[in-house]
């Protein structure tokens, strides 16, 4: 996957739809964006906070909402574009929007709550400060 940034605090992450992904009706089945946005949140920490390793990634999905504005099918070239909205003392949360590449069209909007993690401690932490001067 190569991420294309699209301004310093968004990031812009190509989806290729899989044929694994689709429903009976030939649609992307809804469960799947949730991995769509999980790729999406990786792509942010190894692009913008040089994870490299899953202890890197400092967070727990602590909630997910999702939006479907319209179907997405195999055909079509998806990117999720990932940005954080808020940033709290020991939580943060990434606004995403799904859209097909070529035409623009919005398949879907959502929005995660991440828990800074210790994974050593098993424990809630402060947001990172990296991430912190990232975002100011």
């Amino acid at each position: 996957m190569n991420p294309e940034t699209s301004s310093p605090k968004i990031l812009g992450v190509p989806i290729e739809v899989r044929f694994r992904d689709m429903d009976s009706m030939g649609h992307v089945n809804n469960a799947v964006y949730f991995t769509y946005l999980e790729m999406a949140r990786v792509a942010f920490y190894r692009h913008f906070m040089g994870a490299t390793q899953i202890q890197d990634l400092e967070m727990i999905a602590a909630k997910a909402t999702c939006e479907f504005r319209s179907p997405a099918t195999w055909n079509d070239r998806l990117l999720a574009r990932i940005w954080v909205s808020r940033v709290g003392t020991s939580s943060f949360d990434f606004d995403y929007e799904i859209t097909d590449e070529n035409s623009g069209r919005l398949i879907a909007t959502a929005q995660t709550i991440q828990v800074a993690w210790d994974y050593r401690t098993d424990s809630k932490k402060l947001v990172p400060q990296r991430l912190r001067e990232l975002l100011l």
